[in-house]
């Protein structure tokens, strides 16, 4: 397969890894927008990124709470 084959091929298969990835981000998107609630996983490489979300949802609910007292 040459340089112009192997480059058709690889776009093919990128394309497809995109279409189903985007599948999921909509659906989990649905259920994030019909529940309210966020799924989080538990990966090493998502500590720092969950622990902030955490945080920020601490300081909104806090907030909103101060504004209904």
């Amino acid at each position: 397969m040459g340089g112009q084959g192997a480059a058709a091929k690889l776009r093919s298969v990128l394309e497809e890894t995109f279409r189903e990835d985007l599948e999921i981000e909509t659906a989990m998107q649905r259920a994030h927008d019909e529940t309210g609630r966020r799924q989080n996983v538990a990966l090493d490489l998502d500590r720092a990124p969950v622990m902030a979300v955490r945080m920020l949802q601490r300081m909104i609910d806090a907030e909103n709470k101060a504004a209904t007292t």
